[in-house]
């Protein structure tokens, strides 16, 4: 990918625009992640709440997981700093809560500021941590939770541990950390199952939970190798939960087609992207694909489309090389984004970014 150094920005911008809308490298759906980020938080601020933030890090012990994918759940995280001495001992209470709460649609989540994928899986060994850990490498997730007035100061040495829950609507709140049950007791109300636990055999709990938690590449094979099995209860199961996500998908499409109807085909092709992107190893989300192509021959769809392109690439060039630099560079090209596509839902977003 060309660098954002080029001596010609106007040059620079039109080579991002032209990378291609469907070319989705792991780095390109990060960026995608932190413009969703960035919509969530502006939707949260206008409405008063304090949201999840996106997980744009990378996992250990377990994930990854996204807040989209995390829809309807309630999440406990505990946020601790991997210096502190003490702190070692929280783990397996933790660990064990987790597996206590394995029939409720819960997650339980480990934070590890500052840390990179490779220290966080050493730090989960030598703890023996049985929860998954998020790698906020570059502390952007810890920069959020302090912006909305969620932690009282960083984690450190000073601030070795703090908690938090988020109901099923990605509403964040405080939360003390040696009380996690008396916790998630505001938020459970708010989180449910699409397949009740009850209904689930034995065998087929890891696809569900998968799926549940919005972990689609997993179940997806999962699901598909139950469909085949010869025990009947296997097979049922499997059933219900194929089902689940065609009714979801179903759902999608449903609602990408009634805002193309109604004259919204920005939105109604974000949500078919969407379905293509995120459900792309069941079979029903073909027809998305099918549904884009139609829309891409609209021009306002085309022009939003052309922005997103651009803003996903600068994005892209900015998290791959965050040096003040970098990121200078990066804010040129935003601001001329803003001035070649005024009128975008990317162009809008770029100001947020700004």
């Amino acid at each position: 990918m060309r660098p954002l150094c080029c001596s010609n920005p106007g040059a620079t911008l039109s080579y991002l625009i032209g990378i291609g809308y469907f070319r989705r490298s792991v780095a390109m759906r990060k960026a995608n992640l932190v413009v969703v980020a960035l919509l969530a938080s502006l939707a949260g601020a206008a409405a008063g709440e304090n949201l999840l933030p996106e997980f744009t890090g990378e996992w250990a012990n377990g994930g990854p997981y996204t807040t989209s994918g995390l829809k309807e759940k309630a999440v406990y995280l505990l946020l601790v700093e991997r210096g502190c001495p003490h702190c070692a001992s929280l783990w397996p209470a933790l660990g064990q809560f987790a597996q206590e709460m394995a029939d409720e649609p819960v997650l339980v989540v480990g934070v590890l500021p500052g840390a990179s994928k490779n220290a966080a899986e050493s730090y989960a060994r030598a703890n023996e941590i049985k929860v998954p850990l998020y790698a906020d490498a570059d502390r952007s997730f810890e920069q959020q939770l302090l912006a909305m007035n969620l932690l009282p100061k960083p984690i450190s040495l000073q601030n070795t541990r703090q908690a938090l829950v988020a109901d099923g609507k990605g509403v964040l709140y405080r939360a003390m950390w040696s009380e996690p049950v008396q916790a998630l007791k505001r938020v459970l109300t708010t989180a449910r199952w699409k397949v009740p636990a009850a209904e689930v055999v034995e065998p087929l709990k890891p696809a569900w939970r998968a799926m549940e938690f919005g972990q689609l590449s997993v179940s997806a094979p999962l699901i598909a190798q139950a469909l085949k099995a010869r025990d009947e209860k296997v097979k049922s199961c499997a059933e219900t939960l194929a089902k689940s996500v065609k009714t979801t998908i179903e759902a999608l499409l449903a609602e990408a087609k009634a805002k193309a109807e109604a004259g919204e085909k920005w939105a109604a092709y974000k949500i078919l992207m969407n379905v293509s992107n995120d459900y792309k190893d069941f079979p029903e989300s073909k027809a998305a694909a099918t549904e884009m192509s139609k829309l891409k021959t609209d021009k306002v769809v085309a022009r939003e489309a052309q922005a997103r392109t651009a803003l996903d690439n600068i994005v892209t060039q900015m998290l791959k090389s965050p040096t003040p630099s970098k990121r200078e560079q990066g804010k040129q090209y935003l601001q001329q984004l803003i001035q070649q596509f005024p009128d975008t839902e990317a162009a809008a977003q770029a100001k947020g970014l700004l």
